[in-house]
């Protein structure tokens, strides 16, 4: 399903529009990437789903890291 909706050709045009997370030096969870984020992103936007409803096992991410994503990138201005 993700090929679908975020092809790699698109990605690769993309990519350099996103920052890198890095891991914590502190240790916890790696931070999700920005390619799986922003496919959970489309599947919402796409589907007109809640974001509650997004199926995290599906996507690896759940609604809290794209909404936390989607504001730093609107931080960043990636969106303009």
């Amino acid at each position: 399903m993700s090929s679908k909706l975020l092809p790699d050709a698109f990605w690769n045009e993309i990519e350099q529009l996103f920052p890198v997370y890095q891991p914590s030096p502190d240790g916890g969870r790696p931070p999700k990437q920005a390619p799986q984020v922003l496919t959970a992103v489309l599947f919402v936007l796409r589907t007109n789903i809640g974001w509650k409803d997004l199926p995290s096992e599906a996507f690896g991410v759940s609604y809290k890291t794209c909404n936390r994503r989607i504001a730093g990138w609107i931080e960043k201005g990636i969106w303009q």
